[in-house]
């Protein structure tokens, strides 16, 4: 599965009255005083997450819609952060709609280390009164509380309450969000007695993260092509909603499915030579369907490395620093390669902002569809899978966008 580094996002505080212990007050600005009452507030990026029916390990990416990072803030009655190590309890009210998990060493830069789900964990406070959590939803709609509680010294506990939503269906069930997993994280050539075929589960959400209707009978609702070509022999292969089977090639750029259930099943195979292979599929907004043309793009797009040996030299950036340009309102994709290291690679931004319209996978693909013109630059960063120590490589990329033809 796809896993993304957790990028600054702002958090939007939801406050929750404060527990009254004692009426003590006073004192300077910057002292916690135990003895006062405590109050206790959640910091979350969203209420509202997607259902996760394919049973999705919690990730930290931003299109990571299963998982949410809850923030639980602890002061005193005078608004003073909490002492570092304070623990904070949470508590998840109704364990069928998802669990917590937490960090097992925050500190360290591979942050994926999630510790095993729990219904109840305590995580003790930082430097600023808050204790981190994770929440990851299950394949259960509806609501779910998460009640935080902690003790002072002076006795009593303080709790406060936040609610979430899982698989939230009161969205027009169209497509808003398409998310492409893969079950390998790279492949060998063709004939090389190796892994070289990789099957893929397209998840299609709509604006409320439920999961888009199912297409009307014999209506495709999926596009998928190799936007890099097929020169050495990969395709696609998938099947239509006639029950046909259809495979990409040189002949047929792209090929078309249908979902079910909001999920769709699509199958890779490598060709004959190393190298990455940039996937992307698109559905259509307007009216869930393919066959007449697509008016309104969703799309998603990730690459898969090709590969003779996992391990190789040190790791190096291949791509040039001016990226193809662009055109406003045209559909956009490049592919970033590396070389080296140990794959797979994890790829984010660091500095400056991609042209507005634009996405960047973690996998090395920026695509989408840009809105502005202009030509921005911006650094990114490649990052291997080597362990315990990561190599770690920047790069300033430019993409100039012009005016629609």
């Amino acid at each position: 599965m796809r896993s993304k580094p957790l990028h600054p996002i702002p958090l939007a505080t939801l406050l929750l009255g404060t527990g009254m212990l004692t009426a003590c007050g006073g004192g300077d600005s910057d002292t916690w005083y135990q003895d006062q009452a405590y109050g206790i507030a959640f910091e979350t990026t969203r209420d509202t997450l997607a259902a996760n029916p394919l049973d999705l390990q919690p990730c930290l990416r931003l299109d990571c819609y299963h998982t949410v990072q809850v923030n639980v803030r602890v002061t005193d009655d005078s608004g003073h952060a909490a002492p570092t190590g304070t623990p904070v309890t949470l508590t998840v009210r109704d364990v069928s709609r998802g669990y917590i998990t937490t960090l097992d060493d925050p500190e360290t830069e591979d942050i994926n280390e999630f510790l095993q789900a729990m219904g109840s964990t305590v995580e003790e406070t930082g430097g600023d009164g808050v204790a981190t959590f994770f929440f990851t939803s299950s394949e259960n709609p509806g609501d779910v509380i998460l009640s935080a509680s902690v003790t002072p010294e002076s006795g009593g506990t303080v709790s406060g309450n936040q609610t979430l939503t899982v698989g939230s269906m009161q969205g027009t069930g169209r497509p808003a969000q398409n998310l492409l997993y893969w079950y390998e994280d790279y492949l060998f050539p063709a004939g090389f007695g190796a892994p070289s075929t990789s099957q893929a589960t397209l998840v299609l959400l709509d604006e409320a993260l439920g999961s888009v209707q199912d297409p009307a009978e014999g209506v495709n609702n999926i596009r998928a092509e190799i936007f890099t070509g097929t020169d050495s022999g990969e395709y696609l292969v998938a099947t239509a909603a006639d029950g046909s089977s259809q495979q990409t090639g040189p002949d047929k750029p792209y090929i078309t499915t249908t979902s079910e259930d909001g999920r769709a099943r699509i199958s890779l195979k490598a060709g004959n030579t190393t190298g990455f292979i940039g996937i992307r599929v698109t559905t259509d907004r307007a009216d869930n369907n393919v066959d007449n043309g697509i008016d309104q793009p969703v799309e998603d797009a990730a690459s898969i490395a090709v590969v003779t040996s996992v391990t190789g030299s040190p790791l190096n950036i291949l791509t040039e620093e001016t990226l193809p340009e662009g055109t406003m309102d045209d559909s956009y994709a490049v592919l970033l390669e590396a070389s080296g290291g140990t794959v797979p690679y994890t790829w984010r931004r660091t500095q400056g902002d991609l042209p507005t319209g634009l996405t960047l996978d973690e996998t090395g693909v920026i695509h989408g569809t840009p809105s502005e013109t202009g030509n921005d630059c911006f650094i990114l960063q490649v990052e291997d899978s080597q362990s315990p120590v990561k190599d770690a490589l920047q790069k300033r990329f430019c993409i100039e966008i012009s005016e629609t033809n």
